[in-house]
């Protein structure tokens, strides 16, 4: 069980133009970063674990996974209060939903479900004998969480019984999201994005996007690619059709949907874009400086996880 433990010159022209500027607050190595998408300014820098990477947000609460330190930040979205919440796992995905957070361990293969409120592991499931990267995604309109492991194994999970529905899957998935009837994975090694029918997890369509997808996101009636090879990300139609790309900083690395926008983190110049889902036009670069790694929003925010160089 856990327990608490308390705890470059082209990028600047770049922001000049699109009318960027400096992070408000000065964000520091192993800390989650908080943007005000009303102004696109940093508002807090919250010290989390040793490298920080994935994020999520729900119920009120923000948990950042820290991959170096084996542990859960949970901070209170309203106080800002940050408490450490220890694993016997290194965390490699996050999901809030059902009145836990989800975390994928993707080294030894395994789902954990924590109660996020007595902050402690109350389920784990042992999803695959071969263990690689794994991600978590919670479909909130059809009750179910899901979880995809580098492997080739993607399984869907009934919260109200941690009872595994369905398991499949071939491809190598860095990263899984879900929205209305479809599940979305990225495959890194193949260039493209999967899409299965989330009731029968059927294999619907593959799209080929551009080189070294690592995160996919659904939002604003698209579904959206952050390719970390080639500096873009991919706006996909809802039935995988067509597709267009954005380019964007170096190395994007996560994306998410918030605000009426896209949000993509540049771990290689220490940026975030936003974009805006229609035009597909960047309306803003923010300096969020040294490396930003995880990305989301919730409780009216942007939260940017930020590791050192």
């Amino acid at each position: 069980m856990a327990a608490i433990a308390v705890g470059a010159a082209v990028v600047a022209a770049a922001a000049v133009l699109l009318g960027g500027e400096d992070a408000a607050v000065v964000v520091p190595p192993n800390s989650v970063a908080m943007i005000d998408p009303a102004t696109n300014r940093v508002v807090d820098a919250i010290e989390t674990g040793l490298n920080p990477a994935s994020v999520a947000v729900g119920d009120g609460v923000a948990w950042v996974a820290n991959v170096e330190e084996r542990s859960l930040s949970r901070i209170d979205t309203r106080t800002r209060v940050e408490r450490r919440v220890a694993l016997d796992a290194t965390p490699t995905d996050i999901a809030t939903g059902f009145g836990a957070v989800w975390v994928a361990y993707g080294i030894i293969g395994d789902l954990a479900r924590i109660d996020a409120q007595r902050n402690v592991e109350v389920e784990r499931l042992d999803l695959t004998v071969r263990p690689g990267r794994g991600s978590v995604a919670v479909d909130a309109d059809r009750a179910r969480v899901w979880a995809a492991y580098l492997d080739s194994t993607v399984a869907r999970v009934n919260p109200a019984t941690n009872g595994v529905e369905w398991r499949g899957f071939e491809g190598a998935p860095v990263s899984i999201a879900v929205g209305g009837d479809s599940a979305w994975l990225a495959n890194r090694s193949q260039a493209s994005v999967t899409r299965l029918d989330a009731q029968t997890g059927v294999e619907v369509k593959s799209i080929t996007v551009a080189k070294g997808p690592v995160d996919v996101a659904v939002g604003g009636g698209f579904v959206w690619v952050a390719n970390e090879t080639d500096d873009v990300v991919t706006r996909i139609d809802p039935d995988g059709s067509s597709t267009t790309t954005v380019p964007v900083g170096d190395r994007p690395t996560a994306v998410a949907f918030g605000a009426g926008a896209v949000w993509v983190a540049n771990r290689g110049d220490g940026t975030v874009y936003r974009i805006d889902p229609t035009s597909r036009e960047v309306t803003k670069v923010i300096d969020i400086g040294e490396t930003p790694v995880g990305i989301a929003f919730g409780a009216g925010f942007v939260w940017v996880t930020v590791q050192g160089r």
